[in-house]
């Protein structure tokens, strides 16, 4: 594989992930949201939808990339960065620590931690799936 294939496939995995960013975390905010007992969407969830997709991938756009340059590299100096779950943990814990940093002082957001968690570790999993090294 040459350098500009290696590249493109960098390029990308981060854009893809960046826009599967909005409609995952609006998934898990439709989970969440769900009431017990009833099958219905509240309106702020369907509003919430219109917009995570394209703020969705602005926002996720940095962490993708920085995330794959990072698990890239580790992984052409330690294969075992190379599992898809070393990946998909890094990418949760990504997503953690963006939550936890921007649900202030209380941390009573847990929902907020969740959502964000679960776009990290499916971004990261995209990302990852994009990802080759050369042996």
């Amino acid at each position: 594989m040459d350098a500009i294939e290696r590249g493109f496939r960098f390029a990308g995995a981060v854009i893809v992930a960046s826009l599967a960013a909005g409609p995952i975390t609006w998934f898990g905010a439709v989970l969440i949201s769900l009431p017990s007992g009833r099958g219905t969407l509240s309106s702020e969830v369907l509003a919430f939808a219109l917009l995570t997709i394209p703020y969705g991938a602005i926002i996720a756009f940095l962490p993708n990339l920085v995330g794959t340059a990072i698990m890239t590299a580790l992984g052409s100096w330690f294969p075992l960065a190379r599992s898809p779950l070393a990946w998909i943990g890094a990418g949760g814990l990504g997503g953690a620590l963006f939550a936890i940093l921007n649900s202030g002082p209380t941390l009573t957001d847990g929902p907020f931690v969740a959502i964000m968690t679960l776009t990290g570790m499916a971004c990261a999993a995209i990302c990852r799936a994009f990802t080759r090294w050369p042996d």
